[in-house]
């Protein structure tokens, strides 16, 4: 990032809200996106092998979070669904936190999803993982 910029001009977060938001915003991205792949991985407790699973989860994830196409190319009515979904949550809603697109109720509004998503994601892999570990049946040595 460093290298890059001294090649290029690169913007920063318009406001201070938007500074004060942008590590918020980074951390909750990152916590939905570890318990979407938590949960995928925990799907290896009823398969025998969970990488299919694994590699359709994670290139609906990478679509759907705005990582190939921004979620503003998308149709207006597409956009609107995924963004109520948890792949935006991922690396959407930061970028758009960073980038100031999102500005004063719609910033609160934007890390309120992504705190809402982090605590269903979590509250259902802790469910998840109780089942799988009572699913679990180890033989041998």
């Amino acid at each position: 990032m460093a290298l890059y910029v001294l090649a290029y001009r690169i913007t920063s977060p318009p406001t201070l809200w938007h500074w004060l938001a942008l590590p918020i915003s980074l951390l909750l991205g990152l916590f939905v996106s570890f318990a979407w792949r938590f949960l995928v991985s925990l799907t290896g407790f009823w398969t025998r092998d969970a990488t299919g699973i694994g590699r359709l989860a994670f290139m609906l994830a990478y679509f759907f979070s705005g990582l190939l196409m921004p979620l503003a190319f998308f149709p207006d009515w597409a956009a609107s669904l995924l963004r109520l979904t948890p792949f935006s949550a991922m690396m959407y809603l930061p970028s758009e936190v960073y980038l100031g697109v999102v500005r004063g109720p719609g910033l609160a509004a934007a890390l309120a999803v992504q705190a809402l998503w982090a605590v269903a994601l979590y509250a259902l892999a802790r469910v998840v993982l109780a089942a799988g570990v009572r699913h679990l049946v180890l033989q041998g040595g």
